[in-house]
């Protein structure tokens, strides 16, 4: 019954080994979570709605086309979460104290020149919205490679018919 007793002073909220708290006020300290919560609130509706958005935009797009099935729902709302994961990895990048390439000093002294992460997490989430599209149907490049097909396909048949 110890060991409970004391586990779970650890586990709680603001609670101290061997130290009991009054339960009236335990609750008066501000809670981790809490603090979280109001400090990002306004950034996490911000990106809700930014991702709605987007997948709104998205399942328009694909019902315009006659493509929209609602099993690629879960599909759509991926692709609006890396758009938005995108966007605020460009906004980051358009500010005015953003450097793509930056000069880091090696444990020699000498100066290093390398290329800024966020670049590299943008061609990431780049190439995998790419792939994400592509299950859609809506990568561009497979729509380009459908028309060459059947522009050759036309030509063939039409010098068949002249022949």
């Amino acid at each position: 019954m110890k060991k409970k007793a004391h586990a779970e002073q650890l586990f709680r909220v603001g609670g101290k080994p061997g130290r009991r708290q009054n339960p009236s006020t335990r609750h008066q300290r501000p809670q981790i979570s809490s603090i979280l919560n109001d400090k990002h609130m306004k950034k996490s509706k911000k990106l809700k709605q930014s991702v709605r958005d987007l997948t709104r935009l998205t399942t328009s797009q694909l019902e315009n086309e006659g493509a929209y099935t609602p099993l690629f729902d879960f599909q759509i709302e991926v692709v609006g979460i890396i758009l938005t994961k995108v966007y605020s990895l460009m906004e980051v990048m358009e500010g005015e104290d953003y450097q793509p390439v930056i000069s880091e000093t090696s444990r020699e002294g000498a100066p290093r020149l390398k290329c800024n992460p966020c670049e590299e997490i943008l061609q990431d989430y780049l190439s995998i919205l790419l792939r994400a599209l592509r299950g859609l149907g809506m990568n561009t490049d497979s729509k380009e490679l459908k028309r060459a097909e059947e522009d050759q396909l036309k030509q063939l048949l039409d010098e068949m018919k002249e022949s």
